[in-house]
């Protein structure tokens, strides 16, 4: 490019482009000179998103994990955790904000194979390594004009130790304000290592590999802000929750002795059941692979990481299965019964 830039500062040019993540790069042209921009790499959104309820009076936790990315350096994804009563609202160029009451999450990992430095929203700063960064974005927000959203409290973002770092070291975060075009410094993370599950709570050591033992530090999570709640382990999450009928929807969770309204994004756990209305069919995502449909009038409980156990009331029909298992137990029946599957291997015993 060609610059009129009598005072030589540096300018912040942007890249963008509708369903991409935005990348900016500076350039310091003198006067009436040229300045070279290397190449850079535009990368699509995510196409995996989740819906989670920002009015302030979830009780449950909500979860979005990201696709699944893969290359040289091993195998990962993100998981961002939504705490109960969690907000949100929308942050614009000129200081106004927005209460937000939905977003609908991605989260788009650039650090992808040979080309991921070139993705990067912007360059490092020279006392910064290039490891892993991803962009966290909200449709809603986009479609209002802004990239910038803000949460309280503040959530909890957990990646795989693809790179093999010690257990215990704390690791540098930081956040690239586009509106700015400047890295900010964020309080830092620490890779730790689950070392067992105690009533579906995760036990995590958080020294071993910085000099510490191999057993879980129950007396460090205070430390690095680790919850009770963000501790426990969800083998799946209510990926739709559908109405066919006059409504409202109605998706019942049963845990540990409450019930309560089950929405997209709310996590599920070993032992859950769930309950659909008359009107109501839900999907669950399983993390273990796959997904698992829920008629209307139907209850199923959440046996393992890829079982589910169907209890069919007699208006039942069916069962819609992409992937994964699901284990129905039914009494005899006179009428017709359809399972429909998207591939694989199905048994019936009977």
């Amino acid at each position: 490019m060609q610059g009129q830039n009598p005072e030589s500062i540096p300018i912040t040019i942007d890249f963008r482009k509708d369903g991409f993540v935005t990348v900016q790069r500076q350039v310091q042209p003198a006067w009436q000179d040229w300045a070279v921009v290397d190449d850079i790499v535009m990368t699509p959104l995510d196409t995996v998103a989740t819906a989670i309820d920002l009015s302030g009076t979830t009780t449950a936790w909500q979860v979005h994990r990201s696709s699944m990315q893969s290359d040289a350096d091993g195998t990962r994804r993100a998981m961002l955790l939504f705490p109960p009563a969690v907000t949100g609202e929308l942050r614009f160029a000129d200081g106004s904000t927005a209460a937000l009451a939905r977003c609908t999450v991605r989260v788009t990992e650039v650090t992808v194979g040979p080309m991921g430095e070139a993705a990067m929203p912007a360059e490092l700063p020279p006392t910064s390594n290039y490891t892993y960064a991803a962009s966290f974005d909200c449709d809603e927000a986009l479609a209002a004009g802004t990239e910038h959203t803000e949460f309280s409290p503040s959530l909890p973002l957990y990646v795989e130790n693809f790179l093999g770092f010690p257990v215990g070291i704390e690791v540098p975060y930081g956040v690239y304000d586009s509106a700015r075009g400047v890295w900010e410094g964020e309080p830092n993370g620490v890779v730790l290592r689950v070392t067992s599950i105690t009533g579906q709570m995760a036990d995590l050591d958080l020294d071993s590999g910085d000099g510490g033992d191999a057993q879980a530090d129950p007396e460090l999570y205070a430390t690095y802000g680790i919850s009770d709640g963000e501790r426990e382990v969800p083998v799946g999450k209510i990926l739709e929750v559908k109405l066919h009928g006059q409504g409202p929807p109605l998706l019942t969770i049963r845990r540990a002795g409450r019930a309560f309204n089950g929405r997209p994004g709310t996590p599920i756990f070993i032992g859950d059941e769930i309950l659909t209305g008359p009107d109501t069919f839900a999907v669950i995502d399983q993390y273990s692979g796959g997904r698992v449909g829920i008629n209307k009038n139907t209850t199923v409980r959440i046996e393992s990481e890829t079982q589910v156990r169907y209890d069919m009331n007699p208006s039942w029909k069916g069962t819609w299965l992409k992937a994964g298992r699901v284990y129905n137990k039914m009494s005899k029946r006179g009428d017709s019964l359809e399972i429909e599957t998207n591939g694989g291997v199905m048994c019936i015993k009977g």
